[in-house]
């Protein structure tokens, strides 16, 4: 008898919760913008908060609420927003950082650190950069019967198959400012008219916006000479007016340094590409070998070119998304001890050394 009523008074002790919290009262934070307000020093923080209307069991119709706050800081815009905001604020179900332009271009990270000390804000949630001002954009609210924080996060996840995106997470973003071998690219998103799409990536240098961007095209090559990139990536080649279509199937790259007198003389980039070529016209004949060699080789020359202007593009930028200073550093230590990397890199001669190889035959044109 004993037992049994000291075990009905412990479960009456471990029944309740002391700080629980009801769900109904939470404002789940879906997407986080940064901008750069109009007044010196401030900042401009969008918070799209989705919810469901109209819901019963098993679904709803979902919606999304944008609350904006300016503040000197971000804990104090994140302050400043909550004054605002009915219920409490929990940063969760965060699913994407967007940021502009103006705003990344002035240390976004010393501005952002602070979320990695959110116990509840997610760190392996994306960061994209937007070409506009993010609270204009997140004031669309719907795109195509989707919010917009559902429609930007299907859009780049459908660019995570192949990687043909540069992906950077809230704590690799935070994180690499203090790296100094390593600069990034975010995916850029624009709008065209009433769509949104991906339009290639922003160049980073030492943890702020460059001004530089690589177009879609670039991107890919980009991230093929990164060695990032899967399978399933389609360079879209144009030659004498025509179009070919290449579907990579196997990528892999080198960095080969040369030196002279203890000093970096020249880094080469060997590419080496498999791939399928596809088209939509089949009424032709098949291409003879001889033929296929002659279009291997013309492609293979395409592609170097604009691996070639990939490259002067990060020079330009100052930004060496490619890793070349981490490869230095490791293996030509003596050379890298005679380097200012920073003035020296935008003028070293850097050659990509692309070989595509063609693997299907009977090609149609």
């Amino acid at each position: 008898m004993k037992k049994l009523t000291l075990s009905f008074l412990i479960l009456l002790v471990l029944s309740g919760c002391w700080d629980q919290q009801n769900f109904k009262d939470l404002q789940m934070i879906d997407m986080i913008g940064f901008d750069k307000a109009e007044k010196e020093e401030q900042m401009k923080l969008s918070l799209a908060i989705s919810s469901l209307y109209e819901a019963h069991q098993g679904g709803g119709k979902p919606a999304m609420e944008v609350t904006t706050a300016q503040g000197s800081s971000l804990a104090d815009a994140i302050e400043n927003t909550d004054f605002k905001t009915p219920g409490q604020l929990t940063f969760n179900q965060t699913r994407l950082y967007i940021m502009s332009k103006s705003f990344a271009s002035d240390k976004p990270i010393e501005k952002m650190k602070v979320l990695g000390q959110v116990s509840t804000c997610p760190l392996t949630s994306n960061v994209v950069m937007y070409d506009g001002k993010v609270s204009e954009l997140l004031a669309r609210k719907k795109l195509k019967g989707k919010t917009m924080a559902n429609y930007l996060t299907i859009l780049l996840e459908s660019t995570e198959v192949t990687n043909y995106m540069p992906k950077e997470t809230l704590l690799r973003f935070i994180f690499e400012k203090n790296d100094p071998y390593v600069d990034v690219a975010l995916p850029l998103i624009q709008s065209r008219g009433d769509n949104i799409q991906l339009n290639g990536s922003a160049l980073f240098r030492e943890g702020s916006y460059s001004g530089v961007d690589l177009s879609p095209t670039l991107t890919k090559i980009a991230q093929l000479m990164k060695g990032v990139a899967r399978p399933g990536i389609h360079l879209i080649v144009e030659m004498d007016g025509s179009p070919y279509d290449v579907l990579i199937k196997k990528a892999s790259r080198k960095i080969v340094v040369n030196s002279k007198d203890n000093k970096v003389s020249e880094i080469m980039l060997p590419l080496k590409i498999q791939a399928q070529l596809l088209y939509s016209q089949t009424s032709k004949k098949a291409l003879t070998q001889t033929k296929l060699n002659n279009l291997e080789k013309m492609l293979t020359e395409e592609i170097n070119k604009q691996a070639l202007q990939a490259i002067q593009t990060l020079q330009k930028a100052n930004c060496d998304y490619l890793g070349f200073a981490r490869e230095i550093h490791a293996y030509y230590h003596k050379e890298w001890s005679h380097m200012n990397w920073r003035k020296e890199y935008p003028r070293l001669p850097i050659r990509p050394e692309v070989k595509l190889q063609i693997l299907n035959s009977g090609v149609m044109l």
